[in-house]
């Protein structure tokens, strides 16, 4: 018959071949010692590509823009005639025929009609889909630019909790040591 020992207990006598003030480096610890500096390399070859695609992409806007004579023409001449039709609208309003107060209502919504077109025109000319992607592109490029001052703030941080240590702090804790075991 045998039986198994069932203690609460919990026995740690440290890690093997630890001394007292002697540190081991993170590489020993099994931490990456560069993580942040990894993070950030990462975030910088993030931000390079995300510059080439935004100027790729403000390239792309721009030869749109300017090879888009279409809707800029049927933007001028839809201004042009709803300015015209407006005009013959106030002219006939002058008038005191009963067929002029037609003629004026129908001038009039012609020239609405062409304010609605020429609003169309301009709103295609200004939407672009590339300076959306382009802006889109800066903005990640912004945020990679922002990860990277954290991580070296936190870079900072550790490097000073780590220098922190002096030979007095360990000499201290020798102290204690000994004369907690006497």
């Amino acid at each position: 018959m045998s039986y198994i020992d069932e203690t609460d207990e919990l026995y740690h006598h440290g890690v093997k071949g630890q001394k007292w003030g002697v540190r081991r480096t993170p590489a020993q610890l099994g931490y990456r010692s560069d993580k942040l500096s990894l993070k950030n390399r990462k975030l910088s070859d993030s931000i390079t590509k995300n510059t080439a695609r935004a100027h790729k992409y403000d390239t792309k806007a721009a030869a749109k823009s300017a090879g888009d004579h279409r809707n800029q023409r049927k933007l001028v001449k839809a201004e042009h005639k709803a300015t015209k039709y407006q005009a013959k609208a106030d002219k006939e309003a002058g008038r005191r025929f009963a067929s002029s107060e037609r003629k004026t209502g129908d001038y009039a919504i012609r020239a609405k009609q062409w304010e609605r077109r020429a609003a169309k025109a301009k709103k295609r000319l200004e939407h672009n889909k590339w300076n959306a992607k382009a802006d889109k592109a800066r903005s990640s490029i912004a945020k990679a630019q922002r990860l990277i001052e954290q991580n070296n703030a936190a870079k900072k941080v550790y490097n000073s909790t780590i220098q922190a240590i002096n030979a007095g702090t360990i000499e201290q804790g020798k102290l204690f040591m000994k004369y907690v075991s006497d």
